[in-house]
């Protein structure tokens, strides 16, 4: 079995100028909302509140503990980890007022969305044309679902971004003579921060790695050693990527698994 895809090496100018042109259109319908919507955090939805509420717990003494709030403690734990780092680095500039918390929210949102618009055109472009990819990307921009993940403060369109680039890295080893252990391990990383933004993700995102493990057994004459080899550093690299993002599911283990439980129970039917 082959494949014979496109790689992001094989991108020219033409395509640049049409990712600067998706920018565009993408900026133009939803740039807005970074100002438009500074409104309290009492008057936002249910779970954006929820979310930036996490945030600004997690962005007061004790740090970085997302275990300690409602809505950390449950899913989003790549987004929290991206916003923490924004939000603290813009305290030192003072940028500490409840206004200016939310824009910076909000602008992170918007670049997550920004980039994964430019990711699904590279994403396309590996096995459809320029024409093609183009208006699919544009009709992703206008499809209510992405849309609201666009304006709405989620950790969807995180998560897809990071899995997104992931396949991305996968489809550019599939071009290769031989295995590149290290751009596995960085198709891992992605999946694994993917994963962390909401657990469908890691279903996914499992399903994926399997798939490809099982291509790779293929298609590089790999060993049985060499599978074993591949899922056990899989394993080691989500683990680790995993304590970075969210160590207090370690530390205070018997807490994490109670608030999965309780999320589990509570959307089993969902």
């Amino acid at each position: 079995m082959t494949m014979k895809v496109a790689s992001v090496r094989d991108l020219n100018r033409s395509d640049y100028i049409i990712m600067f042109a998706i920018g565009i259109i993408y900026t133009l319908i939803y740039a807005i909302s970074i100002i438009s919507r500074v409104e309290s955090v009492e008057f936002m939805a249910i779970d954006p509140h929820s979310i930036v509420d996490s945030l600004h717990t997690l962005t007061t003494y004790p740090y970085y503990n997302m275990g300690d709030s409602y809505h950390s403690k449950y899913y989003g734990w790549t987004f929290f980890s991206i916003n923490f780092v924004v939000i603290m680095f813009s305290k030192l500039f003072g940028l500490v007022s409840d206004e200016s918390f939310n824009i910076i929210v909000r602008l992170n949102l918007f670049i997550i969305g920004l980039v994964l618009t430019f990711s699904l055109y590279t994403l396309s472009r590996h096995f459809f044309s320029k024409l093609i990819s183009f208006f699919a990307v544009v009709y992703f921009l206008f499809d209510p679902v992405p849309s609201h993940y666009f304006l709405t403060i989620h950790p969807e369109s995180l998560g897809m971004l990071l899995q997104c680039v992931g396949l991305i890295v996968l489809l550019d080893i599939t071009k290769r003579k031989s295995f590149p252990n290290k751009k596995f391990i960085l198709a891992v990383v992605l999946f694994s921060l993917s994963s962390l933004a909401k657990q469908p993700f890691f279903i996914v995102n499992s399903l994926i790695g399997t798939v490809f493990i099982f291509w790779a057994y293929r298609n590089f004459n790999l060993t049985s050693k060499d599978v074993i080899r591949l899922i056990s550093y899989s394993v080691i690299t989500f683990i680790i990527t995993f304590f970075v993002i969210h160590p207090y599911a370690f530390i205070n283990f018997s807490a994490f698994i109670k608030a999965q439980s309780e999320l589990s129970s509570g959307h089993s039917s969902v």
